[in-house]
């Protein structure tokens, strides 16, 4: 589905909808609980959350939802027992979910150790999953493939798993969500440097929540075997700072976005969005759970990339309105992503009209007052689709976004809620 969209500040308040990333790892540990989870979660559901709820029930987790409000929907959770004394496969089937294959994986070998097959669509075949299958493998899990599709069996031994921490912080999530269900437990041993520890930290935090009890050097974590889960009943997933980082730079470019139900505390190192855009001259203010951003002459500024790769494809739409240069460094995952997102935010930005350039592991852009506006591919990768819309705040023609509907990957209202900021799409 292609969008196009007339040039308009944006401006109001939203509601933050729930997290992705915590409502995965809640999802993983209630399905291997010691009784019902009731989670709530706020806005509806993308693509990436409905296919770990889709593979969770292929491993016999029973999940039902109810609405609870237009806005608002609780997901009651039956855990699964395992699998051991059936003999057929499940087909766990992830759609695009990096998040789901990787989480999952080693959680799913102890819910169906008999074997399951594993597949997904896109570019997910594509991304790394070699590393942790390894670790598997040694540990005594068999593999028919190293990269989607692949058929995997056997529950692992414990013991000490050794993981690059420069790859993705979610093969350790993974494997924590595995290490207090084995009797022997273990440890994961990181290579450093670890990027995007932040959702190291959310896998800690949720899995501390259901009672489970962690150790951690600094570059090693330590899990006592058998410990189990144990639910905590009913639990709301936090709000996303993902997603309302798009409303906050588009406040900064052109109007003035307030979002409301984020927390400053969050382990969601996305939450550094407010800073960098104070940072870059926006008028930014809080209060209480409410962030709010306001346009104003923006300054180039240097980003490190290596805990916010979600979003820097939309720090560089607001870059290419600021003035001077900015760099942002130390991106090379970036290529790893939905996208090559190197090259989709660089294509995107030039696209309409964005001075900007590129090396293997940073971006380089040069600021101007306004871009121009034009026809922007997604590349299929929701962040990509989001930032084109965003970025078209500050043109001065309209904007085509090719392939737009891919933004219900991880934001199934991003459109109404950008028409509820006064975005205009045009028929």
């Amino acid at each position: 589905m292609d969008i196009r969209i007339n040039p308009r500040a944006l401006q109001g308040r939203l509601p933050a909808i729930s997290s992705k990333s915590a409502a995965h790892r809640l999802f993983f540990a209630a399905a291997a609980a010691d009784g019902q989870t009731e989670i709530c979660l706020q806005g509806k559901p993308g693509e990436d959350i409905l296919a770990t709820i889709s593979c969770l029930k292929a491993l016999g987790v029973n999940i039902t939802e109810e609405k609870q409000s237009r806005d608002e929907t609780a997901y009651t959770v039956t855990p699964a027992s395992p699998m051991s004394g059936k003999a057929e496969k499940p087909l766990l089937d992830c759609g695009e979910s990096g998040s789901t294959a990787r989480m999952l994986l080693p959680l799913a070998t102890y819910l169906a150790p008999n074997g399951f097959m594993m597949t997904g669509k896109g570019r997910l075949p594509e991304r790394p999953m070699t590393p942790l299958i390894d670790e598997l493998i040694n540990k005594g899990c068999e593999f028919g493939s190293k990269s989607i599709p692949f058929e995997c069996k056997n529950t692992p031994d414990g013991g000490t798993f050794r993981i690059a921490g420069n790859i993705s912080s979610q093969f350790i999530s993974g494997l924590l969500f595995l290490l207090p269900l084995l009797k022997e437990g273990g440890s994961i041993e990181i290579d450093p440097p670890l990027q995007s520890a932040g959702y190291v930290d959310m896998t800690v935090d949720t899995l501390s929540l259901f009672g489970v009890d962690i150790k951690q050097t600094e570059n090693r974590i330590f899990v006592k075997g058998g410990q189990g889960y144990r639910t905590p009943g009913k639990i709301n997933a936090e709000g996303d700072w993902s997603s309302a980082a798009f409303w906050l730079c588009a406040g900064a470019i052109n109007g003035s976005v307030t979002v409301t139900g984020l927390n400053a505390a969050s382990t969601q190192k996305d939450k550094y969005v407010f800073d960098i855009l104070k940072e870059m001259g926006a008028d930014c203010t809080q209060n209480g759970e409410e962030f709010t951003v306001t346009s104003k002459t923006l300054k180039g500024i240097t980003i490190d990339a290596s805990e916010i790769p979600d979003i820097i494809p939309v720090l560089s739409v607001v870059c290419a309105v600021a003035e001077g240069e900015s760099r942002i460094v130390n991106a090379g995952r970036l290529r790893l992503k939905e996208s090559d997102r190197i090259d989709s935010t660089c294509a995107m930005l030039k696209s309409l009209g964005a001075e900007v350039y590129a090396d293997e592991d940073s971006i380089g852009i040069i600021g101007k007052k306004a871009l121009s506006g034009g026809v922007a591919d997604s590349f299929n990768d929701h962040r990509i689709a989001m930032s084109a819309a965003v970025a078209s705040a500050a043109c001065t023609g309209p904007v085509t976004i090719r392939g737009a509907d891919c933004t219900a990957k991880s934001y199934t209202s991003f459109f109404d809620d950008f028409r509820m900021l006064g975005g205009e799409l045009i028929k």
